[in-house]
């Protein structure tokens, strides 16, 4: 019966360490996939619990198994991960010390005396382990995992310490002295202590979590301004070059004119020639009827020749289109920037193939020649530096995506990097 008890226990531990990682970390497989990596470490953890005598020795396997478990779960680097189950595994254990140890200050007896009351120390570490559960499960419910930046590393190693020692007095200082007769009131007292220092861990960790979050922010809009501004600038460009060519339109058509009235039909002819040779680039112009995406496609266009880029089009009528402007310009703007800035990186073969097409919804594809890419889960590592304030390119087209509830896909073969989308919700229906 002790041993069936144990491993109820041990399951139970996983599921709060299952929340309560949930909670800070971002997850990486299906629930099906959560639900077998579970059960499998259950199984692996019930049987060294049989098996091991030394409650050393269990306490280590079990961070072990835990670090297994939530590298394959969720995202993140290792040492994000060892601190948050060393921050679950002392809140844990916490938990279990305080429904034990309280208990038996409680009704005045030593902790050896309540373990002989089989029945109250099985009814209270199990209702404690729940109320555990139910702690993690609600934290999982009201926040949000979030980021950190590479640069903020080192914060994060040293942050590791303190639960490290935490761990280290929590397993020496019960493991030795877990049957003295006085024990009780001081365990209860030092899991108290211990449970506001890591909890305030835990809040330092979303103070620096939030402020990344604005950093992040900050980067994001600055971004979207730059984009804003180069697509303004790029429209004044084209509309002063506009208002001189039909200046000098004008100018060339009334010389033709004359000359044709004159009689000098040769000399009309040869003036014309010339103007065909002067003409050494062609004025790029879509017909989507939508103002937004033209002007876009048109300042991009440009870029890409100047990169000496193909740049090809194709379109149809998109005037359905109802995203709002902001995410329009941000969206097809990084996706071509990306675009262009990997054909630079080629000496050679540099294409661009965009489509961008309005049916049922709004289907995006863009496609380039590219060097190699890595691709690593859902992200691409930028090789720029300083890491931390690039890279967020990729990120704000996600973003983006996900609140219009769009799919999305991105891949590299054969020397073509390609990503495309289709958002459903981008189309008005006709009235």
């Amino acid at each position: 019966m002790e041993y069936i008890f144990s491993t109820l226990w041990a399951l139970m531990d996983l599921v709060f360490c299952y929340f309560f990682l949930g909670s800070f970390l971002h997850p990486s497989k299906s629930p099906r996939q959560e639900l077998g990596a579970i059960l499998v470490a259950w199984l692996i953890g019930s049987a060294y619990t049989i098996l091991i005598p030394m409650q050393i020795l269990k306490q280590l396997l079990s961070l072990l198994l835990l670090f297994l478990v939530s590298s394959y779960l969720f995202k993140g680097s290792w040492y994000l991960q060892m601190l948050y189950i060393i921050l679950g595994y002392i809140l844990s254990g916490i938990v279990d010390i305080l429904s034990v140890y309280g208990v038996s200050a409680l009704l005045g007896i030593s902790y050896s005396q309540f373990v002989w009351r089989k029945f109250y120390y099985v009814v209270t570490v199990s209702a404690g382990k729940l109320l555990a559960i139910l702690l993690a499960w609600t934290i999982k419910k009201l926040r949000k995992p979030g980021y950190f930046h590479p640069a903020q590393r080192k914060w994060l190693l040293l942050t590791l310490l303190f639960p490290s020692v935490s761990l280290a007095m929590l397993a020496v200082v019960f493991n030795g002295f877990q049957y003295a007769q006085d024990l009780s009131i001081d365990a209860v007292v030092f899991s108290v202590f211990l449970f506001l220092a890591n909890i305030a861990i835990i809040y330092l960790l979303g103070v620096m979590e939030r402020s990344n979050l604005v950093m992040h922010e900050n980067a994001l809009l600055n971004q979207q301004m730059e984009i804003q501004t180069e697509s303004i600038l790029a429209l004044e460009k084209n509309y002063r070059n506009q208002r001189n060519t039909i200046h000098d339109h004008k100018n060339q058509i009334q010389t033709i004119y004359d000359l044709l009235t004159r009689g000098n039909t040769p000399a009309a002819i040869d003036y014309i020639q010339k103007l065909q040779g002067m003409q050494t680039t062609r004025i790029f112009t879509i017909n989507a009827h939508h103002p937004i995406v033209d002007a876009i496609l048109n300042h991009k266009y440009q870029v890409a020749q100047e990169h000496g880029i193909d740049f090809q089009v194709q379109v149809n009528d998109l005037s359905g289109v109802s995203l709002e402007t902001h995410a329009l310009v941000v969206l097809l703007s990084n996706l071509i920037d990306n675009a262009i800035e990997g054909c630079c990186r080629l000496s050679g073969n540099r294409i661009i193939q965009c489509r961008i097409i309005a049916d049922d919804g709004l289907f995006i594809s863009v496609r380039n020649t590219s060097q190699p890419v890595v691709i690593s889960g859902d992200t691409i590592p930028t090789s720029k530096s300083p890491k931390e304030e690039h890279g967020f390119g990729l990120q704000r087209i996600q973003l983006i995506l996900k609140q219009l509830q769009a799919e999305y896909t991105f891949s590299y073969e054969n020397g073509w990097f390609s990503f495309a989308t289709e958002i459903p919700s981008a189309i008005t229906a006709p009235a």
